[in-house]
C-alpha cells in the first residue's frame, strides 16, 4: 500500500505524537516546507503541553487520525520523539488510515508508529524532524523533501562490516531506534512475518544496555527472520565509569563496535555500520517497509537502493510529475 508522493502545492500536516514544539519550532517549519513549495499545517495540540507530552493521548490520537485520514492533507511530518507514540497505537482506526494512506517521515520515538505502520503493509520514512532542522546538515533536509518526493533513490556511505553481506538481496527494510524496536518485540507492532534487514540506531544509552538489547532481539521472534543488521548512529553512547558520574571505574570492557562484533560472532547476523542515520548531524532519510538490496561500491563503500522505488521514479519522469 505505498502512499502516492508529495507533489509542490500539497498539504502536509505536523503533528507531535509524544513530546511537544514550541510556536517558534512551528514557525521555522513551516518556513522550510514553504521553501520546497509544500503548505504545512500544524496539527491542533502540537503546541499542547502536558508535562512532557503534546497534550493527552486523546488529544495526541485526535491529531494522528487527522492526519493520516483528512484527504486534505497528503503527507505528515511529526514534530518531534522524546516518548509517547507507543501509548496511541493501540486506539488508531487502522482500516481507516490503509483507506487513505500518505507517506509519514520521522524518527527516534517515531519508530513505533513506523514499525506499527509498516506491519499494516504500509511504508513510512525514517527521517529528520523539524524540532532537529536547525541541528542537522543540509543535505538531510534535502533528503527529506526528495523522499516526501519520491526523488530519493540510493544512498551511499562507508563503513565497517562484520561478516559477508548477502550482496543483491532485496528485502524489506524495518527498524529504527533500538530501544523502541525492543520494546515493541511479541506486540503485533514488530512481528516480521518474512525474511527482512533490520535498520539500528541509539542515542545516550549504556553499553551494556545496548548488549541486553541486542540480545533480546537475537533470541525473539523477530531474530528467526533477520537477514542483516545495518546500523547508523550510536550516539553519546555510556558506561559504567567516575566519567559518567558513577562511584567508581566499572567498564563494560568494549565500545559499541565490540559489541557489535561479539553479537555477530554469537548469533551469525552479517552487519554494516556507518549509515548517516540517526541522533547525529548527518540523519539522511530511509525508505522503511520498502524492498531494500544493499551492494558493495568499494572497499568499505556500501549502497543501498530500494528497487521497487526505482521503477516509480521512471513513471514518475515519463510522466512529468
Amino acid at each position: 500500500m505505498r502512499p502516492a508522493f508529495v507533489q509542490s502545492g500539497d498539504t502536509i500536516a505536523l503533528i507531535c505524537t509524544a513530546r511537544w514544539l514550541s510556536a517558534e519550532q512551528c514557525e521555522a517549519a513551516v518556513a522550510a516546507f514553504a521553501a520546497h513549495g509544500l503548505r504545512l499545517v500544524v496539527g491542533q495540540h502540537a503546541q499542547a503541553r502536558v508535562h512532557q507530552l503534546a497534550g493527552t493521548d486523546d488529544e495526541r490520537t485526535a491529531d494522528l487520525m487527522w492526519a493520516l485520514t483528512d484527504p486534505a492533507i497528503r503527507g505528515v511530518i511529526v514534530g518531534r520523539g522524546g516518548y509517547g507514540t507507543v501509548r496511541l497505537l493501540d486506539a488508531l482506526d487502522m482500516q481507516a488510515v490503509e483507506r487513505h494512506t500518505r507517506w509519514v517521515a520521522g524518527f527516534s520515538d517515531i519508530t513505533a508508529l513506523i514499525a506499527h505502520l509498516n506491519s499494516h503493509g504500509i511504508p513510512a520514512i525514517h527521517g529528520a524532524m523539524p524540532v532537529q532542522f536547525s541541528q542537522v546538515t543540509p543535505e538531510s533536509i534535502e533528503g527529506l523533501f526528495r523522499a516526501l518526493m519520491g526523488e530519493y533513490q540510493q544512498l551511499e556511505w562507508t563503513g565497517r562490516h562484520f561478516g559477508q553481506w548477502p550482496i543483491n538481496m532485496a528485502h524489506r527494510l524495518l527498524g529504527g531506534n533500538l530501544s523502541v524496536i525492543c520494546s515493541l518485540l511479541g506486540s503485533a507492532s514488530f512481528q516480521p512475518k518474512e525474511p527482512y534487514f533490520l535498520f539500528i540506531e541509539e542515542v545516550d544509552e549504556m553499553l551494556y544496555h545496548v548488549d541486553r538489547m541486542l540480545h533480546a532481539l537475537a533470541r525473539s521472534q523477530a531474530g528467526g527472520l533477520l537477514e542483516g543488521v545495518l546500523v547508523g548512529g550510536m550516539s553519546q553512547m555510556k558506561d559504567n565509569t567516575k566519567t559518567f558520574g558513577f562511584a567508581e571505574d566499572n567498564p563494560w570492557g568494549t565500545d559499541v563496535f565490540g559489541i557489535l562484533e561479539q553479537w555477530h560472532l554469537r548469533f551469525g547476523f552479517p552487519i554494516i555500520t556507518g549509515l548517516p542515520v540517526g541522533h547525529q548531524a548527518d540523519n539522511l532519510p530511509l525508505y522503511m517497509g520498502e524492498l531494500a538490496c544493499v551492494t558493495s561500491v568499494s572497499q568499505g563503500c556500501w549502497r543501498m537502493h530500494w528497487p521497487e522505488m526505482d521503477s516509480v521514479a521512471q513513471k514518475m519522469t515519463s510522466s512529468g510529475s
